[in-house]
């Protein structure tokens, strides 16, 4: 170049200086020999430049060719002195690039990483799209069949269910009253309302007792609705009966998630007509069925009680609250039980779940290991990786209606990396054996050491690790896992109960002393130990129950708790209704005990000021002579 530009090499000179111009085009102007003008051709075209930088090697290798040639160098000698074209056009690509501006070379620069980048990623994912679609799930157990054995194992005249089936069939259609869960009547009955049915049935209510004294629920854990239980909804509900989910054909080994329960609904429903019952019994002076209704629903809170899920656990607490308010307002009536009928609801209500109800989260366990051995690979030594779970479990959104996510297959196609980040078997194995050892923790606990709980963020670290949300059809059945503060409050729940349970027992052994001293007592002290082991403490402050004696031989005692504020207030309830239920409640000690004061809003702030006040456990707010009676038929 440098001799072209001061004149030496007058063909170079005389070429159009156009950078747009081809190689082909530069070599024919200066008349190169065809040899050295394919090479030419072949060194600019093979460098990959730009246009314009094709141009100027052109130029200057045309003018390094026309040099040799002057100075008596054949084009043979030329293109053997030149080399290796393609390694040639690699060097001048090499140098032009360094050549070019600054945002070019950072430009490429980044682009080169971002190439290399990719093509790691993909060989990466690779690898781990091979690791995880070779994978499958090991569903070495069916705990379906597990839960299901105690009860094909016992003789049928000791299941309860089928008998329940048939008091719903002996029922008949329900009145338009009952008819609950319905856009016709959304409402629930009024007491009143139920009491009537009952007492027009008194038949099927006979064989609901005679249901619930059986020793065990026998319910069959299934993806189906019960058949026998679907043909009796028909008779008594067919509004509704065929609005009940189910799949079409039952599965030898259900998801755990996907197993029906709707024994429990029915239940809460049950133990709603026999306190209804109970109530209308004692308004007419009838104890003895006043006792049965209680002792029924006892019975059923029992079976729920035994099973293994937390969820029927905690319809379990809810029946024996029922039974416990029914049973408060049947011992506070004067007159009504016999020595032997106050005996025996005496010693029911002590003796019920062994004197104190335990709850197990068994159940929940089971749910998670089963979702586990659905999703996870089996080393055979308590580990494995996420796998996505079985492909034949798509019939779950099949069967079950689930609506499948419209990018499910892109998060089917990002579960290889989720494989990696997810924890492994024996990580959640290990946090199960947590969560569980420290719901135990919180179950011994005693209810005014409930803001003490610490299981709720145990279970919460568990949903934390991603499996739900990768599993949508887990997370859809299970309603969005939506858990907050569940276990806790089934803890509070089991502790409301009972207090309530001392407070019947403490009533039953306050009505036997005045049976035997035409009086109450001055203090609880006087009922301890003849009428009752020992004297109940407050769930609020672990202190003895507070007791305020009758002004007069006619008037009645005042049990109290001092509430979830801690205060005593000398037995003065909260203000509001509201405030009241919130005043008895043990979930409201973390509105006084809070963890973190300025975490708590403005609507947890204005319901702690409802609260305050105490718990008014006796006489009860409604007694049972202001309910409103029904006259016999």
């Amino acid at each position: 170049m440098s001799r072209a530009a001061s004149g030496q090499t007058p063909r170079i000179a005389a070429v159009e200086p156009d950078r747009r111009a081809s190689a082909e085009s530069i070599a024919a102007a200066v008349g190169l020999p065809a040899e050295l003008a394919s090479l030419v051709v072949a060194v600019a075209k093979g460098s990959r430049l730009w246009r314009s930088e094709r141009a100027d090697v052109a130029r200057e290798l045309c003018a390094h060719f026309l040099d040799g040639l002057e100075s008596g160098a054949s084009a043979g000698e030329l293109r053997e002195r030149f080399g290796d074209p393609k390694r040639a056009a690699k060097l001048i690509r090499a140098a032009k690039r360094r050549l070019r501006p600054l945002w070019w070379r950072g430009w490429w620069a980044i682009s080169r990483g971002v190439a290399w980048t990719l093509v790691v990623c993909f060989a990466v994912y690779g690898l781990l799209a091979a690791r995880f679609f070779l994978g499958s799930p090991t569903i070495a157990r069916n705990y379906s069949a597990e839960l299901n054995a105690p009860t094909l194992a016992a003789p049928e005249s000791d299941r309860a269910w089928p008998l329940f089936v048939e008091a719903i069939r002996q029922f008949g259609p329900l009145p338009e009253s009952q008819y609950i869960w319905t856009s016709a009547k959304p409402d629930s009955p009024t007491e009143e309302e139920t009491a009537a049915f009952t007492d027009a049935n008194p038949e099927a209510m006979a064989m609901l007792r005679r249901a619930a004294g059986r020793p065990m629920m026998g319910y069959i854990y299934r993806d189906i609705a019960d058949p026998e239980y679907m043909k009796a909804l028909v008779i008594s509900r067919p509004a509704i009966s065929h609005s009940v989910p189910g799949v079409e054909k039952e599965h030898d080994n259900p998801m755990m998630v996907s197993v029906m329960l709707p024994h429990l609904g029915q239940m809460r429903v049950f133990s709603k007509w026999l306190a209804a019952d109970a109530r209308l019994a004692a308004s007419r002076g009838d104890g003895g069925r006043a006792v049965e209704d209680v002792d029924a629903m006892l019975n059923i809170a029992q079976h729920m009680l035994s099973e293994r899920f937390l969820i029927a656990n905690y319809v379990g607490v809810a029946v024996a609250m029922v039974a416990a308010d029914a049973g408060l307002e049947i011992a506070g009536t004067r007159g009504l039980l016999t020595d032997e009928q106050l005996q025996s609801l005496s010693h029911r209500f002590a003796g019920f779940a062994g004197g104190r109800i335990r709850l197990d989260p068994g159940g929940d366990r089971i749910m998670l290991e089963d979702t586990i051995q659905r999703f996870y690979s089996d080393d055979g030594n308590g580990d494995g990786r996420f796998v996505g779970g079985d492909p034949t479990m798509e019939h779950i959104f099949r069967d079950w209606g689930v609506v499948r996510p419209k990018a499910y297959p892109l998060m089917r196609a990002f579960q290889p990396v989720q494989s990696v980040v997810l924890p492994s078997r024996r990580t959640l194995n290990a946090m199960i054996d947590r969560f569980v050892a420290e719901y135990a923790a919180d179950e011994a606990l005693p209810p005014w050491k409930h803001d003490q709980r610490r299981s709720d963020e145990s279970h919460a670290r568990i949903m934390e690790t991603g499996i739900y949300p990768v599993a949508p059809v887990v997370k859809s059945l299970m309603g969005g896992n939506q858990m907050e503060e569940v276990f806790s409050n089934g803890l509070a729940m089991r502790d409301h109960f009972e207090a309530k349970r001392e407070l019947v027992l403490t009533v039953l052994a306050l009505d036997a002393f005045a049976r035997r001293n035409q009086r109450y007592p001055a203090s609880l002290e006087e009922l301890a130990p003849r009428y009752m082991p020992e004297i109940p403490l407050d769930p609020f402050d672990g202190k003895p129950l507070r007791y305020r004696a009758a002004a007069s031989a006619e008037g009645r005692p005042l049990l109290y708790s001092i509430g979830a504020d801690g205060v005593d207030d000398g037995g003065v309830p909260a203000v509001t209704r509201e405030g009241q239920g919130r005043a008895e409640s043990i979930r409201s000690i973390g509105l006084f005990r809070p963890r973190d004061h300025s975490a708590l809003t403005a609507e947890e702030l204005a319901l702690r000021e409802a609260a305050r006040g105490d718990w008014v456990l006796w006489p009860v707010p409604v007694p049972l002579k202001e309910w409103p009676r029904i006259q016999r038929q």
